[in-house]
């Protein structure tokens, strides 16, 4: 009986330490993943900065679309997420539905500027390129148009509230 306890208690004290070494581990990955974004962030934000100050608005324009378009897309992926709901409450970081003020902007903002982006047809490739690289741009095309798809149903919904 006595060696049962000792393997239940064990057991216990390893479920519970990996659970908090988890939960830990976790919310300190998370904390330093951002930390570490925001480098490459840094040094966008440097280059869009550097544009601006030398007329060149075209990359600056095209970088800040993309970003709408990408939190459009993230968004929705957030949001079909079914723990989604749980990184505020469990690890303090910025979830979806609880902070769509960003989204509504974001969709409302796409609604009366089209994206760029929108339908963008990309020259397909010589006809002596490979099976492979025919087959990529068919890819590439099923992306944007799946891509388009989503953004035209966040736009939907968030963009009239």
């Amino acid at each position: 009986m006595k060696r049962v306890a000792i393997v239940f208690a064990i057991a216990f004290s390893l479920a519970i330490s990996t659970g908090a070494g988890f939960w830990f581990g976790v919310r300190e990955g998370w904390s330093l993943a951002g930390m570490a974004d925001s480098i490459p962030r840094g040094a966008l934000s440097a280059a869009l900065l550097e544009s601006l100050e030398s007329g060149k608005t075209d990359f600056v324009i095209s970088t800040l679309e993309s970003d709408v378009d990408n939190g459009l897309l993230w968004s929705h992926e957030l949001g079909k997420s079914r723990t989604a709901g749980y990184l505020d409450s469990v690890w303090g970081l910025y979830s979806f539905p609880q902070h769509d003020e960003d989204v509504i902007r974001l969709a409302k903002y796409r609604k009366a500027h089209v994206s760029p982006y929108r339908g963008l047809l990309l020259e397909p490739p010589p006809l002596s390129a490979s099976a492979e690289d025919h087959d990529l741009h068919k890819q590439l095309i099923q992306i944007g148009e799946d891509n388009d798809v989503v953004i035209t149903k966040m736009v939907q919904r968030y963009g009239d509230r």
